[in-house]
């Protein structure tokens, strides 16, 4: 036998002259095997380079100068299924013997950031919808405790998006130890908040039953907006609510919230 690792310059007459050719089948498996550990590295690779180059998008939520939210949520996730097809597909492979813990590293990198996105997504979704709702005077007197429970929350949120707008790669971001945890509590706290509310919600219709017109989202939203500037923006519910009439007519000075006249559909 003979070596003939980092040999330059090696030709076919040489193997021939030690009797490669003996060892033919030994080397066809050889560079088999070498062939398609090079093809799973490739694959590998494309899904480092793919993550390094993948932020996720901010941006403002509604009125507010200084409280972010995650937007464009769909390409995140586009991208991590196909990750995770990709290393489940290199971890299949009999030939994954040599990078075996590598792509392993990478599955649970992208298990915990599934975990972690899955639970940030519905924080945010939650935040964004009671953000709104604790706006309205009405909701915070008669919601106080939840009210407090809720600015623990928002406080969470605002510094974790504080943070993440100073470093928005999503796999620094998506993989902090502990962070996944952290927000699985926070939504326990939602859910706590949003049991409340769909209590306030019945006492609500059983003042007003007009309001059994509207789903839960719905009323929470009209409550939302009841407490905006621009009155205009209950036009929807009014309708919900009231099959004949299309719109309100606020006159001149809208700001007001007296409404002049109301408009028929017919």
């Amino acid at each position: 036998g003979f070596e003939i690792k980092g040999v330059d310059g090696l030709t076919l007459g040489e193997l021939v002259d030690k009797h490669a050719m003996k060892a033919a089948a030994t080397i066809s498996s050889v560079t088999a095997q070498a062939t398609h550990e090079e093809a799973l590295m490739l694959m590998l690779e494309d899904v480092r380079r793919a993550w390094d180059a993948t932020s996720f998008e901010l941006a403002l939520h509604r009125n507010h100068k200084d409280a972010f939210v995650l937007a464009n949520l769909d390409a995140v996730r586009g991208r991590l299924d196909d990750s995770d097809v990709t290393v489940h597909a290199v971890l299949s492979s009999q030939y994954v013997g040599a990078i075996r813990e590598g792509v392993e590293g990478w599955r649970e990198t992208l298990r915990l950031f599934r975990e972690t996105l899955d639970a940030w997504a519905r924080l945010q979704a939650s935040w964004q919808q009671l953000d709104a709702i604790f706006a309205n005077s009405d909701v915070r007197k008669a919601l106080s405790a939840e009210e407090k429970a809720f600015g623990a929350v928002d406080g969470f949120w605002k510094e974790l998006m504080r943070r993440t707008v100073e470093d928005p790669h999503c796999i620094r971001a998506g993989t902090v130890p502990g962070l996944a945890e952290l927000l699985a509590q926070h939504n326990g706290a939602m859910d706590r908040i949003q049991s409340a509310l769909v209590l306030f919600l019945e006492q609500k219709r059983a003042a007003f039953p007009r309001f059994f017109l509207l789903a839960d989202s719905e009323l929470l939203d009209a409550l939302a907006l009841a407490g905006a500037a621009e009155p205009a923006s209950m036009q929807g519910a009014v309708r919900q609510c009231f099959a004949s009439v299309d719109a309100l007519e606020f006159g001149d000075n809208m700001a007001a919230s007296i409404v002049q006249a109301l408009v028929s559909r017919e």
